[in-house]
């Protein structure tokens, strides 16, 4: 396995937030804003889908690099687990009402 080191910010510059943990954010909110909106889409599971996958990589990343946004990587993924399943739930409970 390789040595990694972080990346650690100069001296008098702020570190930055994760980019992949703000996208992943901004997608699991995305994807509850398009749940609310009348009409079904498999669009919503995979926004949700992404932003969970954007909220892992973004919080992997940080535990390296430093970088500031570990709350928004871990809210990305617990929305987006929660919305997820959801939206599982949904598509079986629609399953189950056709089968009758």
């Amino acid at each position: 396995m390789e040595n990694i080191t972080p990346l650690v910010p100069a001296e008098g510059m702020k570190p930055k937030y994760n980019r992949q943990a703000v996208v992943g954010f901004v997608l699991t909110l995305a994807g509850i804003v398009l749940a609310g909106m009348p009409g079904d889409s498999p669009l919503v599971g995979i926004v949700v889908l992404v932003g969970l996958a954007f909220g892992v990589a973004g919080l992997r990343k940080i535990k390296v690099s430093k970088e500031k946004g570990r709350g928004l990587a871990i809210t990305s993924i617990v929305i987006g687990s929660i919305s997820l399943l959801g939206f599982i739930a949904a598509i079986v409970l629609v399953a189950l009402q056709s089968a009758r």
